[in-house]
């Protein structure tokens, strides 16, 4: 379950994102602990398609849309703000591209210390030889 990608086409009212994963969808709902829970088996999941998000917040950039669905989408919903997630975006590009920076932080510091305890294994083991 966890590891399958959203292969529904975009709808933007329902928050469906081809190519994201579970733990995109805990990023964008501010899911703290999922987002623990899901990073050790997703840490590597990057965007499979390029996506628009809607934003809470103005981009600092005037994001070019070119996919007409979206863009039909976005009017319809009358979304003025959104942000634009490249295909292959990992979980901390994505994360700073929605101004998710306490995300971006906790998933830095996770790895850390995921990164930490292997070199501990790792001098471990070569001592116990």
């Amino acid at each position: 379950f966890y590891d399958i990608c959203e292969e529904r086409r975009l709808d933007l009212k329902n928050q469906i994102y081809p190519g994201f994963y579970a733990i995109h969808y805990a990023i964008i709902q501010n899911s703290q602990n999922i987002v623990k829970h899901l990073l050790k088996r997703q840490i590597l999941s990057k965007i499979l398609v390029d996506s628009c998000i809607p934003a809470d917040f103005n981009p600092d950039y005037a994001p070019q849309l070119d996919d007409f669905n979206s863009l039909t989408q976005l009017n319809r919903l009358q979304i003025t703000n959104f942000v634009l997630i490249p295909r292959g975006s990992s979980l901390l590009m994505f994360c700073l591209l929605l101004h998710k920076f306490q995300t971006a932080k906790s998933i830095m510091d996770t790895i850390s210390r995921m990164d930490s305890h292997r070199k501990r294994r790792s001098l471990n083991s070569r001592r116990n030889q």
